[in-house]
């Protein structure tokens, strides 16, 4: 049937002015039509997207359309989008494909597509879809735009259509892909390069993904013995010994889960032919076509493991007691001040690996940051001293670790010039001391104890020797309480006796020293408490200071006391004290020895007593001891 505009546009209006919608009998009275006609408009008025229809049972219903006009439709899409129509002709496109060719809406309207400038630049032609399109077949192609150092990328449908007459037209829409493309162009390269690097590097490389190996290098097939093709069918695990086969496969499914894990370790491997070898293993986590795995660069170090057991043949521990030293090292570029570190640094500074840092990359700055403040200025001078010295220069220092331990370093630097003078690079090693040094510190310890331990001996020997070879009991004690004064760096020392009610001074200074420290009420006082109790007793200055004993002690500045009872089989005779005018702290080596010297002077005395009565203790100063000790 002809199409008879004017009627299309009847049908419209008398629908627009019943929004609740009208059947095709409704719509015939309503205009005066033959309702057969009536239903043909309507159909090709539904086709065009200007009429909408609703079926109520065996009745349709027929509404104005709501859309959108194509125009608009057309400048909503993200997409570049033309329309054609059969006769090649453009008859409408939307403003971003516009902005991308670079034309004017007036310029291109009503013009041949085969003409638009844009399109020759397109591979593969588009043409032929256009036309397949316009018999009814919609299709989707990828296409490489590239014109004048412009390249660009595209995935491009073409949709069949029917306008308002019937005649068939066809949209082209160009959804831009480039920078997907790129990205898969870049990955596409990565996994090319990183493949000749594993080629080309004399470390094995391979790769896994959940339990099974996906790829391997040459030097991974020699080092095991397994071709690619044989790896790819077993598990990452299957080449480990027995002894560190449930080691190396828990490591590898944990890294795969992002948990942190030890990146490097040795183990060994069973080869193909049933071989024993020694490898070095560091490992990573990667992501491979979107899923976690993880990489494995191996080094076979069976030489050296053979020829450290060859040393240590006769060492059942081996593996067990020998700990392998770990240097970090980094190289200042002195230009650009940017900074490369090895894995082993960050591991030294608390990270798992450089891949467990991203994000604290390390660079000077952030390097001094993890060495204590107190050595901070010493390793900045050391770096000065390095570049104007020309030469390797070290020094140990304490760092920070990420966990707050404090870790002590040999660090050595050296610098880099040019040929014309100018330093370049400024290379730095550092290996952990720390166990060295608290080793150094123990031994140090250990002959600083001997050495106390080899004095106090002399000093219990002398004591006895005296009480064997001199009669007198003045000589006896003065030589002792003289020589606790110089060996225990003592300002004073003193024996109190009793003896019938009486207290008997014997002093290594002067006796109105030693008087004035006896004149202590009874109960009170520092001795008569080791004479009551039968135990040492050491005051530092906190209890000086408190009132509890004599304040005669404060008032001669005593600053620390240690009295030890002096005894004579089950009695108490006496106390030996020793005073010192400058704090002292309190040693238990100090007061064993302290109470042995007592004990010894303890026999002495009361040998000498019996051999010749006290007349010696008589011609002594006496102060009633119910008053005073």
């Amino acid at each position: 049937m002809d199409i008879n505009r004017d009627e299309l546009s009847r049908i419209k209006d008398v629908l627009r002015s019943n929004p609740r919608g009208m059947n095709v009998i409704e719509i015939a009275r309503a205009i005066n039509m033959h309702r057969q006609s009536v239903a043909k408009y309507l159909e090709m008025l539904v086709i065009a997207g200007h009429v909408d229809v609703k079926a109520f049972g065996p009745s349709k219903v027929y509404y104005i359309s709501r859309r959108l006009p194509l125009s608009a439709m057309l400048n909503l899409s993200s997409n570049f989008i033309l329309v054609a129509d059969k006769d090649l002709r453009i008859i409408n496109i939307n403003d971003r494909f516009l902005d991308l060719s670079k034309t004017k809406r007036d310029d291109i309207l009503n013009k041949d597509l085969e003409h638009f400038s844009f399109l020759p630049g397109i591979e593969p032609p588009i043409m032929p879809r256009v036309t397949e399109a316009l018999k009814g077949k919609e299709s989707c192609i990828e296409a490489h735009y590239k014109k004048r150092g412009n390249e660009q990328f595209f995935n491009i449908k073409f949709i069949p259509l029917v306008f308002d007459d019937g005649q068939p037209g066809v949209t082209i829409m160009f959804e831009d892909i480039t920078g997907r493309e790129l990205m898969d162009k870049a990955i596409r390269e990565s996994e090319e390069q990183f493949r000749v690097l594993a080629e080309t590097i004399s470390a094995g490389v391979a790769l896994y993904q959940g339990e099974n190996f996906i790829n391997a290098n040459r030097a991974f097939e020699h080092i095991t013995g397994y071709s690619n093709k044989e790896l790819l069918t077993m598990k990452f695990w299957d080449i480990a010994h027995r002894d560190d086969k449930v080691m190396v496969k828990e490591r590898g499914l944990t890294r795969q889960r992002g948990q942190a894990v030890t990146p490097q370790y040795e183990c060994k491997l069973i080869t193909k032919s049933g071989e024993i070898r020694y490898v070095e293993f560091n490992a990573g986590y990667i992501v491979y076509k979107g899923k976690p795995g993880g990489v494995i660069t191996c080094f076979d170090i069976t030489e050296r493991k053979k020829a450290e057991e060859k040393l240590k043949e006769n060492e059942d521990s081996l593996a067990k007691a020998q700990q392998i030293s770990h240097f970090g090292s980094w190289k200042l570029y002195m230009e650009t001040g940017r900074m490369s570190v090895s894995n082993e640094l960050y591991r030294i500074l608390g990270f798992e690996s450089a891949q467990a840092a991203m994000g604290s990359e390390i660079n000077i700055n952030k390097l001094l940051e993890y060495i204590h403040i107190e050595d901070r200025a010493r390793f900045t001078d050391n770096m000065e001293t390095a570049l104007h010295d020309k030469g390797g220069h070290s020094l140990d220092v304490r760092i920070i670790r990420r966990d707050g331990n404090e870790r002590i370093l040999h660090i050595e630097q050296e610098v880099t010039f040019s040929d014309a003078g100018h330093p370049m690079f400024l290379y730095g090693i550092c290996q952990d001391i720390t166990e060295r040094k608290r080793i150094e510190e123990d031994r140090e310890e250990l002959i600083r104890q001997l050495r106390e331990s080899n004095e106090q001996l002399s000093m219990i020997m002398h004591v006895t020797e005296s009480s064997a070879t001199t009669l007198s009991l003045d000589e006896t004690l003065n030589s002792i309480l003289n020589r606790l004064i110089r060996d225990m760096s003592a300002d004073v020392c003193a024996i109190l006796l009793k003896d019938n009610g009486r207290v008997y001074i014997q002093s290594g200074q002067a006796e109105k020293l030693a008087q004035a420290r006896a004149s202590i009420p009874v109960g009170n006082g520092f001795e008569s408490t080791i004479i009551s109790s039968g135990k040492p007793i050491f005051l530092d200055e906190a209890q000086l200071n408190s009132g509890t004993f004599n304040p005669v002690l404060k008032e001669i500045c005593a600053r620390s006391l240690f009295g030890v009872p002096v005894r004579h089989r089950n009695d108490i005779i006496g106390v030996l004290y020793v005073e010192w005018m400058l704090p002292h702290a309190f040693k238990k080596q100090e007061q064993d020895v302290l109470q042995i010297i007592a004990d010894r002077c303890g026999a002495s005395i009361m040998m000498q007593s019996f051999m010749k009565r006290p007349k010696n203790f008589i011609d002594k100063t006496y102060i009633n001891r119910n008053k005073y000790f």
